[in-house]
C-alpha cells in the first residue's frame, strides 16, 4: 500500500487498507481538499491522527472535537469518527496505524490515550520533534534501507511519548492553549531546562515561539530576568555543579553530558559563574 493518499474535493474518505506489514505499523499522508469530510468510519487497527495544518472538527462517538495543526488523536481499534475540515482551512493529516502487539508492548504510555480518544494539543517545541519523526517514517517508509523496520516503530514510540509528555504535561508549564506570546516564551524555556543537553541557538528557540530574536530575548529577559544565552548557560552549570557535587565523573564528560562541546567553553562559563574553575570547586 502506498504510504501517502490524496483526498480532493468532497468525499466520504474512507481507505481499503490492507493487512499491516509484519512489523505492525504503517503511515498514510492525507490531503484534504476544498470543503472535504468524511463519512463516520471505523479503522480495524489502532491508530494515530496527527494534523500537520489546516483546520477543522472531528467527531467521535457522536463528540465535537476542533483540530488545530499540531493536534493529535490516538483512537481505538474500531472507534467511530469522522472528520470535517473548516473552510477555506483544508487540513493535512498523518494517519499511523499500528498493531495490538505495538499497543500491548508499550501500554504505559498508548492506553491512556487511548483510553482517552480525546485530540491533545503538542506544544510547539513538542510538534517540531514530532514532524521530524513523522517525515522519518515516511522515508524509511518507501526507501526501506536497512532495519527499516525497527526505524518505523522507534519513530511511533518516539511520537507517541511526546504527545503522551503533551497529555500528561498539559497543566504544568502554562497550558498550551494559552497561545500569547509570553505563554509561548514560557513554554519554550521550560522545554529547553528540561533537555540543556541538546543545541539551543536563540534562532531555534525564536521560531518555535514563532516570534522575532528581539521580541523572544525580551520577553526572556521578563521572565528569567537573564538573557537567553545566560539562561542556557547557568541552566547547564547548575546541573554541572551538581554533578561536581555528587560524583566522581570526569571534568570533561560532564562538560560532554550538560550540552558543551568544547571543554575550555565550560571551563571560561564555570569560571565566570561560580569564581572558580571546576576541578577548584570539586576539590
Amino acid at each position: 500500500m502506498k504510504s501517502r493518499t490524496g483526498n480532493k474535493g468532497k468525499g466520504d474518505g474512507r481507505q481499503n487498507l490492507a493487512s499491516l506489514p509484519p512489523y505492525g505499523v504503517l503511515i498514510e499522508s492525507h490531503y484534504h481538499g476544498p470543503e472535504f469530510r468524511t463519512a463516520e468510519h471505523r479503522h480495524p487497527y489502532h491508530s494515530l491522527l496527527y494534523v500537520v495544518s489546516g483546520e477543522g472538527n472531528c467527531f467521535i462517538c457522536g463528540r465535537s472535537y476542533n483540530l488545530l495543526a499540531n493536534t493529535a488523536i490516538l483512537l481505538k481499534k474500531g472507534r467511530e469518527h469522522q472528520l470535517i475540515d473548516k473552510h477555506g482551512k483544508a487540513m493535512v493529516v498523518f494517519v499511523v496505524y499500528f498493531s495490538q502487539s505495538i499497543a500491548k508492548a508499550n501500554e504505559g504510555i498508548l492506553y491512556p490515550l487511548l483510553r482517552s480518544g480525546k485530540p491533545v494539543p503538542v506544544p510547539v517545541h513538542q510538534a517540531d520533534q514530532v514532524r521530524r519523526y513523522l517525515r522519518q517514517m515516511l522515508h524509511e517508509q518507501e526507501i526501506r534501507p536497512v532495519e527499516f523496520e525497527t526505524a518505523i516503530q522507534q519513530c511511533l514510540l518516539s511520537i507517541v511519548l511526546q504527545i503522551y509528555r503533551a497529555y500528561v504535561g498539559r497543566d504544568k508549564v502554562g497550558s498550551p492553549s494559552d497561545d500569547s506570546s509570553l505563554g509561548r516564551v514560557r513554554r519554550v524555556l521550560a522545554y529547553v531546562a528540561e533537555r540543556y543537553y541538546e543545541p539551543h541557538s536563540l534562532s531555534a528557540a525564536a521560531g518555535m515561539a514563532r516570534l522575532s530574536q528581539r521580541r523572544f530575548t525580551s520577553l526572556c529577559r521578563k521572565l528569567t530576568q537573564k538573557s537567553y544565552v545566560e539562561y542556557v548557560n547557568t541552566t547547564r552549570l547548575k546541573r554541572a555543579r551538581e554533578l561536581l557535587a555528587d560524583s566522581d565523573v570526569p571534568v570533561s564528560a560532564i562538560a560532554f553530558e550538560v550540552g558543551f562541546e568544547e571543554m575550555s567553553t565550560f571551563y571560561r562559563a564555570f569560571k565566570k559563574y561560580y569564581k572558580v574553575p571546576p576541578l577548584t570547586f570539586r576539590a
